[in-house]
């Protein structure tokens, strides 16, 4: 049985994460389940996955632990991250587990703990449920399994949230490409009922035909689509679909930041929005478009949770993780969601009368350079605080997640994956040139090669 000393290096930021047979089992699963609602004393919950082959055996351990414990299951089998918060919030459960390792390769699975409200769990009521870990949860009480489809309800919140009529009428030709994930089984659904033309690429539940996360390396063939297809814009998500990259009208793989802007400058733009929250790692894009529309900006440290929490302290409607293409709307619910700043984005569109690229043509270019150096947990914080000395001359720094170095026209973020061994380095410079030479000196002073 694994011990708290070696489940920390499982650590994500709302539960475990690992490589599925190694690190993420069964067994593991149905541990982690007896010590949440250990933990909770819940009786109500809902249990869901992504579609990976492997959330199956790890969902039926998930729920035999619960029912074993006395707790009532319901199973919505593959559905979004976000529709699964949201269905917790809507149908008042005591909370949840998603199963789902979200933008990590196929071989990868989590376990995502969701408390009341459909709100992911911090990092410190993580380590409450860990404590718990390995001790027994058997009840006289067997608890229930019932089944159901979330999908419907989910795409009337969605629907809820934006002009419907307007969007109906604007007729849009959309590429969306889910890349196998939960969004398969929805995004294409739902711009269809919004009077879309939908063309999906990559959208067979659980074929995973391109890199999980959707990055510009691994979205060519949508870029390429919407081109040939003459498509106003295109729509890629990860294996849960909470997050969302686009590409342009002129096929321009946007990357996470631009992808958010789009959908920040509307929402900016047509909603009175007194603040909003980025995460750390974020591009100073959203610090220009706050600026613009008179925002106030909170910072958080990188993460769902990380961000929700800062939204609720600072009474802000928006939230945005421009690092990681997610967008939380209070109004909606307090999750990540891709298929929300989708829909978003094409409010936008049809509201303005405008193309994404004449858009994106009027929001400043900031260029920015992203390394992962493979390096486990405790060896990458040891590493980084080594470099500190060498890294404090160099401008301003913040500690409010890693290590941030700031001067007026560029930063750079050096801090420990919380999701995968590594050290993630970037890089964001008004200029390319300068990107580039800030991102060089970072890996020289790791003595790491691009």
């Amino acid at each position: 049985m694994k011990t708290l000393k070696t489940l920390e290096n499982l650590k994500s930021h709302s539960g475990l994460r690992g490589i599925y047979g190694e690190q993420i089992t069964p067994q593991l699963a149905y541990l982690l389940t007896q010590a949440y609602i250990s933990t909770f004393n819940v009786k109500e919950i809902i249990i869901g996955r992504d579609t990976r082959p492997s959330g199956l055996p790890l969902k039926y351990a998930a729920i035999s632990a619960a029912i074993a414990g006395g707790v009532n299951v319901t199973d919505v089998d593959i559905a979004p991250t976000p529709a699964i918060l949201y269905s917790i919030k809507k149908l008042q459960m005591d909370g949840g587990l998603i199963i789902s390792a979200s933008h990590n390769p196929p071989e990868y699975n989590a376990i995502k703990i969701a408390g009341k409200g459909g709100l992911l769990i911090e990092r410190k009521t993580l380590n409450e449920v860990l404590k718990k870990f390995g001790e027994e949860r058997i009840t006289n009480r067997v608890g229930r399994i019932g089944h159901r489809d979330i999908v419907k309800m989910y795409f009337y919140g969605l629907i809820g949230n934006v002009d419907f009529e307007m969007l109906s009428k604007s007729n849009f030709k959309v590429v969306v490409d889910p890349g196998g994930g939960a969004g398969s089984i929805t995004t294409p659904k739902l711009l269809t009922k919004m009077n879309c033309k939908v063309i999906s690429i990559n959208a067979i539940p659980g074929i995973y035909t391109r890199r999980i996360e959707p990055t510009v390396e691994s979205l060519k063939q949508l870029s390429e689509t919407v081109k040939a297809v003459g498509a106003d814009i295109g729509f890629a998500h990860d294996c849960d679909a909470d997050r969302l990259v686009c590409v342009d009208d002129k096929g321009r793989i946007l990357g996470y930041n631009y992808s958010m802007a789009l959908a920040v400058w509307h929402i900016l733009s047509r909603r009175k929005v007194r603040s909003m929250v980025i995460n750390a790692a974020s591009s100073r894009i959203f610090e220009y478009l706050a600026e613009k529309f008179h925002t106030k900006i909170y910072v958080s440290k990188i993460g769902e949770a990380n961000v929700v929490r800062k939204m609720i302290e600072t009474d802000s409607p928006l939230g945005v993780e421009g690092s990681s293409g997610g967008l939380i709307w209070k109004d909606f619910h307090l999750a990540r969601d891709g298929a929300l700043a989708a829909l978003m984005i094409l409010e936008g569109l049809a509201v303005s009368g405008r193309k994404p690229s004449e858009i994106l043509n009027e929001i400043p270019k900031y260029h920015m350079e992203k390394v992962n150096i493979e390096c486990s947990r405790n060896e990458a914080e040891k590493l980084i605080k080594e470099k500190l000395k060498y890294l404090a001359g160099l401008g301003e720094l913040d500690f409010t997640d890693g290590i941030k170095i700031s001067a007026d026209n560029w930063w750079i973020m050096i801090r420990p994956s919380k999701t995968e061994p590594k050290i993630r380095i970037i890089v964001e410079a008004v200029k390319k040139e300068k990107a580039k030479k800030l991102m060089k000196t970072c890996l020289n002073l790791f003595k790491t090669k691009n």
